[in-house]
C-alpha cells in the first residue's frame, strides 16, 4: 500500500508547476511507493472542510508550501503539525515565513529555476524524512503475542468529544479492569490515545494494534515506546483465507478478541462500516457514542 503525502498549498493555477515538480521529486524516489496528492485532486461530492481533514488525517507525511503566507495553508500546517505529522516546508521567499516557522528547516527554491532549487533537494529530504518516519515505526512492530484468559478490542472515531470519551470508558470499561485481561487499542487519533492513556493509568496490558506498520500516531508511539506496549501490523498477520472483512485490523479484532468495544462520533463512516461488519457477522459488540 502506498504511503500517501498530502501537499499543502494555495489551491491556484499559479502554482501548478510547482505542483508537478513537487510530483516529480517524490515520484522519482524508486524504492518508496508514495501517492502525492492535494486536496483539488478529489473532485468527490462533499464538504471541502470534511475531505481536507480526512485527507490531513490520512496522509503519513506532508509538503507544505509557505509563499504568501496563505491563511488556509497555514491552518492546515497548524492542524498537520498538531496531528504529529512530518511536514517538509518550502518557500519561494523565506523572509516572509510567519515568526513561528522560521525555525522550521525550509527548502527556498526559485519559481524561474524549479529543477534546480526544488526538484532534486525535495527528493532527498523525503527520502530522509520518510525513512526516520518507517524506522521508528517498523522498528516498534511485533507479532500479536498471545492474550490472557480474555481479550477485549477497543477503537474509535479519529475526533471526539474528550470528556464525553472519558466518561463513556469509565462506563464502558470499569467492569472489566483489573480481571487480568489483554486489551487489542486501536493506534491513531484522539479517541484510542485517550483509551491507551486511560488503561495505562489503570495498569492495564494493551497491546496497540494498527492498520499497518505506519499506522500509529506521534502520541502513540511514544506510549509504546515508554511503556515498551506491543504494537502489531494487523497487516502481517496471519489469519485464515476466505474470510473478508472492511479491513485486516478489523478481521483481526473479530478472529482474536473476544469483545470488541466501538466508541463512535456519530460521523466516522470508517467506525459505522466495523458496527454494520461485526453485527451482519454475529460478533459481540458495544457501541457508546463519543460525539
Amino acid at each position: 500500500m502506498a504511503m500517501k503525502c498530502f501537499t499543502i498549498m494555495p489551491f491556484s493555477e499559479d502554482f501548478s508547476d510547482v505542483y508537478a515538480t513537487i510530483r516529480r521529486a517524490v515520484n522519482s524516489i524508486d524504492d518508496l511507493e508514495i501517492e502525492v496528492f492535494r486536496l483539488g485532486d478529489n473532485l468527490a461530492p462533499g464538504r471541502i472542510s470534511q475531505e481536507l481533514i480526512q485527507s490531513l488525517d490520512d496522509s503519513k507525511i506532508c509538503i507544505a508550501d509557505l509563499t504568501g503566507s496563505n491563511p488556509n495553508v497555514m491552518w492546515e500546517i497548524g492542524y498537520a503539525m498538531a496531528l504529529g505529522k512530518p511536514v517538509i516546508f518550502l518557500s519561494q521567499n523565506l523572509a516572509e515565513r510567519p515568526f513561528d516557522l522560521v525555525d522550521m528547516r525550509t527548502i527556498n527554491y526559485s519559481r524561474e529555476r524549479l529543477s534546480e532549487t526544488l526538484e532534486n533537494q525535495l527528493a532527498t529530504v523525503v527520502r530522509a524524512t520518510v525513512g526516520a518516519f518507517v524506522l521508528s515505526r517498523e522498528t516498534a512492530t511485533t507479532p500479536l503475542p498471545k492474550a490472557s484468559v480474555m481479550s477485549i478490542a477497543v477503537t474509535g472515531s479519529m475526533h471526539a468529544k474528550a470528556a464525553k470519551c472519558l466518561r463513556r470508558l469509565d462506563t464502558l470499561l470499569e467492569p472489566y479492569l483489573d480481571r487480568d485481561i489483554t486489551w487489542y487499542c486501536g493506534s491513531y487519533g484522539e479517541t484510542d490515545e485517550l483509551v491507551c492513556k486511560f488503561l495505562l493509568e489503570r495498569g492495564e496490558k494493551v497491546v496497540v494494534v494498527g492498520y499497518d506498520a505506519y499506522d500509529i500516531s506521534e502520541k502513540m508511539l511514544k506510549y509504546v515506546v515508554s511503556h515498551g506496549l506491543p504494537f502489531v501490523d494487523a497487516s502481517r498477520e496471519q489469519l485464515p483465507p476466505g474470510f473478508s472483512g472492511p479491513t485486516d485490523r478489523d478481521r483481526l479484532f473479530y478472529m482474536r478478541a473476544d469483545v470488541i468495544i466501538l466508541l463512535w462520533n456519530g460521523r466516522s463512516s470508517g467506525i459505522k462500516e466495523m458496527i454494520d461488519w461485526y453485527q451482519t457477522n454475529g460478533k459481540d459488540h458495544i457501541v457508546g457514542f463519543v460525539g
